[in-house]
């Protein structure tokens, strides 16, 4: 039965994840006069964390990406249901004089400028292509952020799992060296929670931790992009969904 099952990979194995977390812990102990547990643990797992955060990276990129192109096509549609139904209307001439589309607001520049093509007859051979370039754009981003999104939760997950499995070790470890007088201290609920619940945090940390330094950078470039292309607007909605939200 043993036969049948893949050997497990030497980074994989409990001994070489707990001596690492002790070689670790112990250059800790070294170098700091308040060593920290979760400092150790953090650094020692840092070389595998790298490709992990960059992933999920690239699922915020992708998705951010998503909505600006699903921004562009829609705003190809509304200015395409609102001005081809009226070609020769007075008031699609005056359109580009209104005072509204003298604010630097880049969202009504686009609505204004693909009303101006769909009005000149030239939406076969302009808006047409562009249209599904962003529709493109929209399903490669989709795919991206899918594999992104799966990788990450599966690369987390497996450090997580590391960091669990070395810290049983260094639990195991101790308790070898401690004293009959230290062990009898100690009760054995006290460890079996050391070693269960209290150890699974660490893996939960691992999982969801990325997103303490990925979410502001997300919201920044979020709310940048918002600043450019709504302008004002989107404070009101901004302040509304707060408002909502509050009640």
């Amino acid at each position: 039965m043993e036969g049948d099952l893949p050997q497990t990979p030497k980074p994989e194995r409990a001994s070489a994840l707990y001596e690492s977390l002790e070689s670790r812990w112990q250059h800790e102990l070294q170098r700091s006069l308040s060593p920290s547990f979760a400092r150790a643990l953090f650094f020692n797992m840092l070389p595998a964390l790298v490709p992990a955060g960059l992933t999920a990276l690239g699922n915020s990129t992708a998705k951010i990406a998503q909505a600006l192109a699903l921004g562009y096509v829609a705003a190809t549609q509304i200015c395409r249901a609102w001005l081809l139904p009226f070609p020769a209307s007075p008031q699609l001439e005056a359109v580009p004089t209104l005072p509204l589309l003298q604010t630097p607001g880049k969202l009504v520049n686009i609505l204004a400028r693909r009303g101006e093509e769909a009005s000149s007859g030239e939406e076969a051979s302009d808006i047409e292509p562009e249209m599904i370039a962003w529709a493109a754009a929209i399903a490669v981003t989709s795919v991206v952020a899918l594999l992104c999104h799966q990788h990450y939760f599966f690369m987390a997950d497996r450090i997580g799992l590391r960091a669990r499995v070395a810290t049983v070790g260094i639990l195991f470890h101790k308790s070898l060296r401690l004293s009959m007088d230290s062990l009898a201290q100690a009760s054995i609920g006290h460890v079996v929670t050391l070693a269960s619940s209290d150890v699974e945090k660490f893996q939960l940390s691992f999982v969801y931790g990325t997103y303490l330094w990925l979410a502001p950078l997300e919201v920044i470039v979020v709310l940048t992009i918002g600043l450019n292309v709504v302008r004002c607007s989107m404070w009101a909605s901004r302040g509304w969904g707060q408002l909502t939200l509050a009640l």
